[in-house]
């Protein structure tokens, strides 16, 4: 089984939430090969100026309506869910080094909110398969 490695260019900000129209399209550019975008699927939301903080609430109903196919649109949303996780994990909790390419959906074994008895409240218990 294949997977697909989301790659997260070096001289994007850090945080999604702060990614310009260009950076959102920088990282799709990355990306296109990987998860079959198009130019013109790229082009499409350069023209709707979507942003970081866009890009982390589109869904595949709105990608459509952008103008993008059901297909297009359904990888796009891959990457966004990809983001959300690095985004929530937070590069800072991570107590391993993990090279972002290799957090995918895939081989993510486990994502646990660890609890309060644990005295890490907030953090989350990552596995990573190989």
């Amino acid at each position: 089984m294949s997977t697909s490695s989301l790659v997260i260019p070096e001289d994007l900000p850090q945080e999604v939430v702060k990614w310009s129209n260009a950076n959102v399209q920088n990282s799709l550019e990355a990306n296109k090969a990987e998860y079959y975008i198009e130019d013109d699927d790229i082009k499409i939301l350069e023209q709707k100026n979507v942003t970081g903080r866009i890009l982390l609430g589109l869904t595949s109903k709105r990608l459509e309506n952008y103008g993008l196919v059901k297909g297009a649109a359904d990888l796009i949303v891959m990457i966004v869910e990809q983001l959300k996780v690095i985004k929530e994990l937070g590069e800072s909790d991570i107590v391993a080094p993990l090279a972002l390419e290799s957090l995918t959906f895939s081989n993510l074994c486990l994502f646990v909110p660890t609890t309060e008895a644990s005295g890490t409240t907030g953090k989350y218990l990552i596995a990573v398969c190989q």
